[in-house]
């Protein structure tokens, strides 16, 4: 019985400890790196910090309306601007598939709940939130 009694203190202690532990900032850069690839702002959402996903967000609801207003022209205007902006629509998601992630580097902040992330040679500053590294201003 005592026997299984610090077998399970031990698998506790070690899985509390894992639990704690700092997330690897290059893994974060790393995935905002793919998400920015493919323009999946759900999925860069949830590795920024909380002011930067509202600016997400209202970024997505502006899109969103463009196309609903788009939408609602009449069709002899509708189709035409719906070319210019499918049009620069691709423009963005080519430039933002160019985005190289596979040279990532990460330096030092201000202080030690910081970090910049070199992604395709633009700076990218992390901060460290609840053991996670998050996207932030």
């Amino acid at each position: 019985m005592k026997k299984y009694v610090v077998l399970a203190l031990s698998a506790t202690v070690l899985l509390m400890s894992g639990c704690s532990r700092d997330e690897d900032p290059k893994e974060t850069a790393t995935q905002v790196c793919k998400a920015l690839q493919g323009m999946d702002f759900n999925e860069l959402k949830k590795y920024t910090d909380e002011e930067s996903t509202k600016e997400i967000t209202a970024g997505q609801k502006k899109l969103e309306e463009a196309k609903t207003q788009i939408a609602a022209l009449p069709k002899e205007q509708r189709d035409g601007i719906q070319k210019v902006f499918d049009a620069q629509m691709g423009m963005v998601k080519q430039k933002m598939s160019e985005i190289n992630c596979t040279k990532i580097s990460i330096q030092d902040g201000a202080d030690k709940e910081t970090k910049v992330a070199m992604i395709d040679g633009k700076p990218t500053k992390l901060k460290l939130i609840d053991h996670k590294w998050k996207l932030t201003k």
